[in-house]
Parts: structure tokens; C-alpha cells; sequence
């Protein structure tokens, strides 16, 4: 992991200055039809036409609904493909999973007890793959790269079968370690909490009111104790981030009960977590959780859904702590977030999938664009950087192939209007080294 000065460098050296705050601001986009009760969304370019397109899982019978972008923040019709009838296609995780530089979709089957892969075929058609056998109830599914190997891996947390499962993607087929978790766990999140090189897991147990924290070694993962959440609320929705600047990531929790709502973030201290500190959602139940760089000034922002009052709350990270929420209004039982660009401007948007309006709620980025620079050299938004992994998939995406996970930057680093050129890999390795970009 890098250190607080090289990061602050970093920062410095993409065009924008250390610690400054940009404004963050949305718009209502409009929303997609999604009948019946969405689950899961996610935002990447499935159709392979360089645009982003929005997914997400439907029940009555069981769909993936793929909407195709136009790269403005409009959708063409959506492409269906059909899922396992009764399976209750839940949360949904986007991700090359079997290496062809297409961006795949892990889905988490609730009713089944599995988790399925959904192969991408080409311009957004999908065929059903390998599952895997997992606890009773899966939610929060995950993808991350969890044994450091090529190709990316699976979580998900069983929230009826009281156990977290690890899916590690051998190339050939799937591999399932599953084990305690607390009562009713509802989501994993991976970090490198002890900047070690790997990522190590929590997981939120909503019924014991507790965060619990598990070690990797190799790929495989052991306890290493817990995290009270604070008096009288539940943990759901979980990330690591840096908020603070500091070299370790902190861990960032939604938690609520009985009228409450907070964003609860865990100072990283070498290691282990520190007191906690609440900021309000200014609404009830906050379930889902997401971090990103919302404005492109190098530090995290975080949102995070009211599921009670039916909005979203959008934090800004002002240099270190996160300010008072701006709330936006989506439909009923927001359920799941994903982030991502929908239009022709560089800042990230957003879009939520509405359980009980039959919806996705999208909302466009309108916020104040950075001093053309250098993006983050943070390409694959792991929040590890710099490592081989970014400069893999900057070759990757600039070469022409998908986001090995989904979420990787703008080939045109350099901001200069010309992509791909060679100018690009020039700056990217500039600032990977160390260096201005220029």
C-alpha cells in the first residue's frame, strides 16, 4: 500500500490539488421499468459497444434485464435473459469472471441457495453457467480478486443459513468455503485491512449486532474478532475506503434500528479499528451501502439508501470526514446501489434499484468537473494503488478488451480528448512511477 504522503502525491500529480473538496451534484435521470421487484443492479459495458448499460435482476419469473446505453443517460429496450424460474434472482455482482474481456454477471439465486454465472455471449446476451452451492439465503454478492491470482472470485453473505461463503474461481470451475458468520449476515466487503498485500474480509451480522472481521491468508480466511456497531442499531451495507487519508483503509458501515440512521465509519489504526464515528442519513433504515469518488477530487465519498424513507443520501468527503448527506428521492424500498458513468461526462453517476415500485431511479452527476488532468491511478477503483493490477488493466481496456472488474477508469488519461493514443500510456506510466502528469 502506498503511504498518506505518496497518496497525497498522487492526487497532486492527476491535476488536482491535495485535500481540495469539488461539488458534488445530481439530477434526477429519469428511471427504467422493472417489473417485478428488482433486486440487484449493476452498471458496466455489457454490450460492448464502449458505453456503459444498466442490469438488473427482476422476480415473477425470474429475468437479468440488461438496458443498453446510449452513452447520454438514455436506454434502449431491454434484453432478457431468463433465469432459473422460482430461483429469486437477488443480488448481482458484474465482473469478467471467465477471462474473454467481456464483462460477465455473478448472480446470487435466494431461493436456491447457489450462485450462478452468467456468461456474457457478446452485445448483452447472456448464457448460464457454473453455480456454486452456498448457504441458505444469499445476499450482498461481491466480486473481487480474493487469492491474487488472474481471475475474480465470489462472496456472498447467507443471511438465513447464518454463514459468509467464499467462491473462489479456479479458471476451470468453482471452489465454495463456507463458514460461521454470525446471525443474519447481510453483506461482505474486502479490504486490505493490515496492508499486508490481500484482501481481507468483514462481514456484517445484522442479528448480533456486530461487524466480523476475518484474516486471508492464501485465499483462505480465518476470524480475527469483531466490531460492536453502535447501541441500538444493526449493521447491513459494508465497504472498506479511505476517508481519512490515511495508509490503511477505514471500514464504512450502515447501520440503523428503530428509527435510526447512520454511516458509521471505524478508523484503521495499523490494523485495528478504532472508536466509531456516526454521521446521520437524515432517513431510517439506511440498508444498501456504496463508495466512490463522486467528484473526482481523489478522496472517497459515500451513499447509502434510506430504505424506510425512500431516498438515497449522498455524503461528500470533505478532506477527511464526510459532510452533511444531500438527499435524493427514488422509489419505494431502495435495494441496491451501483455507480457508474451513464452520460458523456467524466463524473460517475448513479442508479437504485427500487424493490417495491417495480424501478431503477437513476440519478445524472452534475457536479463541478476537476481541472483536466490525469485520472486516478487507481484505475480499477480497488482501492489498491499502485499495483500490478491497474497496470494490467489499463493495458487490457486500452488494447480494446472489457474491464477485467468492471469498474475501471477512462482509457483517456491524459483528459486530452484523444483516446486511444499513445499519449495515454505515456502519462499512465508516468504517474504510475511516480512521477506529474503532464
Amino acid at each position: 500500500m502506498t503511504s498518506k504522503t505518496s497518496i497525497a502525491f498522487l492526487i497532486a500529480s492527476c491535476g488536482i490539488a491535495a485535500g481540495a473538496s469539488a461539488q458534488i451534484a445530481f439530477t434526477a435521470g429519469g428511471t427504467l421499468p422493472a417489473n417485478l421487484r428488482p433486486s440487484g443492479v449493476a452498471i458496466a459495458d455489457f454490450t460492448g459497444d464502449g458505453r456503459n448499460d444498466v442490469a438488473v435482476t427482476v422476480d415473477n419469473p425470474d429475468r437479468l434485464l440488461v438496458y443498453p446505453g446510449n452513452g447520454d443517460g438514455t436506454f434502449g429496450a431491454a434484453l432478457s435473459r431468463q433465469l432459473p424460474s422460482g430461483s429469486g434472482a437477488g443480488d448481482i455482482a458484474a465482473a469478467d469472471f471467465d477471462g474473454d474481456g467481456d464483462v460477465d454477471v455473478a448472480v446470487a439465486y435466494q431461493n436456491l441457495a447457489q450462485v450462478q454465472i452468467l456468461v456474457n455471449g457478446g452485445a448483452g446476451t447472456f448464457t448460464l453457467g457454473a453455480t456454486a452451492a452456498v448457504g441458505a439465503n444469499p445476499r450482498g454478492t461481491q466480486a473481487v480478486n480474493i487469492d491474487g491470482d488472474a481471475d475474480m472470485d465470489i462472496a456472498v453473505a447467507n443471511r438465513d443459513g447464518n454463514t459468509v461463503s467464499v467462491i473462489t474461481n479456479t479458471g476451470g470451475g468453482l471452489a465454495v468455503a463456507t463458514q460461521p458468520a454470525g446471525v443474519e449476515p447481510r453483506q461482505p466487503a474486502f479490504g486490505d485491512r493490515d496492508g499486508d498485500g490481500d484482501m481481507d474480509m468483514a462481514v456484517s451480522s445484522h442479528d448480533d449486532r456486530t461487524v466480523r472481521l476475518f484474516n486471508n491468508t492464501g485465499g483462505v480466511f480465518t476470524p480475527a474478532g469483531t466490531l460492536n456497531v453502535p447501541p441500538s442499531t444493526r449493521p447491513e451495507g459494508l465497504a472498506f475506503a479511505n476517508i481519512s487519508g490515511s495508509p490503511l483503509p477505514e471500514l464504512v458501515v450502515a447501520t440503523s434500528d428503530d428509527n435510526l440512521g447512520f454511516v458509521t465509519v471505524y478508523p484503521n489504526n495499523g490494523g485495528t479499528f478504532g472508536a466509531f464515528q456516526n454521521y446521520n442519513t437524515i432517513g431510517f433504515e439506511p440498508g444498501p451501502l456504496v463508495v466512490a469518488d463522486l467528484d473526482l477530487d481523489g478522496d472517497t465519498d459515500v451513499i447509502a439508501a434510506n430504505e424506510d424513507t425512500n431516498n438515497i443520501a449522498v455524503f461528500t468527503n470533505n478532506g477527511g470526514s464526510l459532510g452533511t448527506p444531500a438527499l435524493l428521492a427514488t422509489g419505494t424500498n431502495p435495494t441496491s446501489i451501483a455507480v457508474g458513468r451513464l452520460n458523456a461526462g467524466q463524473l460517475p453517476d448513479i442508479a437504485v434499484a427500487n424493490r417495491d415500485s417495480n424501478n431503477v431511479s437513476l440519478f445524472m452527476n452534475t457536479g463541478t468537473e476537476p481541472t483536466p488532468g490525469c485520472d486516478s491511478i487507481d484505475f480499477n477503483g480497488d482501492g489498491l494503488f499502485p499495483d500490478n493490477n491497474d497496470l494490467r488493466d489499463f493495458l487490457a481496456v486500452f488494447a480494446g478488451g472489457a474491464c477485467p472488474t468492471g469498474t475501471c477508469g477512462d482509457i483517456d488519461f491524459n483528459n486530452d480528448g484523444l483516446f486511444p493514443d499513445n499519449e495515454d500510456i505515456f502519462a499512465f506510466f508516468r504517474v504510475f512511477g511516480g512521477g506529474a502528469c503532464q
